[in-house]
């Protein structure tokens, strides 16, 4: 539904978004698609995929016309925490040209809300508080820190914005300053 709207970008995090990329070519060509999905507890020899057809989509809608449409391939700009995880989808990713369908990559600090990575190294277990703060939240540490320069390495050239606690004037001149392309943010403070 997004491509028919003619997006300009998606951006998602949760997990290690390899398959995006390679999802998005196949549907701006009207192509066939399948993600692969992990199960928790499922036999090791066992697969999991959602897929999905355009084709057979739109002719159980009776709009067959709609498969045939030439969609737009929208940017994918993955949420990463890491300079070690952007380096890794840039060799791992599915999609097609130089950087494998990356088109750049937002970088979530521990502090931004929501769905945030886990600290690296952190090995939850119900019988510890190894690791955990007096909330019972995870506790990030240097290992954590993403470091702006390096970053601008791994990038290859590709934009790429800031979030968690960037939403003031001086952390977003810390960005451009770096080479970064901005920040984004829920909250904006003076």
């Amino acid at each position: 539904g997004a491509m028919l709207a003619d997006v300009d970008y998606v951006i998602m995090g949760a997990g290690i978004p390899t398959k995006i990329p390679g999802i998005l070519d196949a549907l701006a060509k009207g192509e066939d698609c399948k993600l692969p999905i992990d199960v928790a507890g499922a036999p090791e020899d066992a697969t999991y995929a959602q897929e999905f057809s355009p084709s057979e989509f739109w002719t159980k809608c009776f709009k067959p016309e709609l498969a045939e449409l030439d969609l737009k391939r929208p940017a994918f700009l993955p949420i990463v925490s890491s300079v070690v995880l952007a380096s890794s989808l840039l060799k791992r990713a599915d999609g097609e040209g130089p950087n494998n369908g990356i088109d750049g990559f937002v970088i979530e600090l521990n502090t931004a809300g929501g769905h945030n990575a886990p600290p690296r190294g952190f090995k939850y277990s119900p019988d510890s508080h190894d690791g955990l703060n007096d909330e019972g939240e995870p506790t990030y540490g240097p290992k954590d820190d993403v470091d702006k320069v390096k970053f601008l390495k791994a990038a290859h050239g590709l934009p790429f914005w800031f979030a968690g606690s960037y939403g003031r004037p001086d952390k977003f001149c810390d960005v451009i300053d770096a080479g970064g392309n901005g920040v984004q943010v829920r909250t904006f403070n003076k």
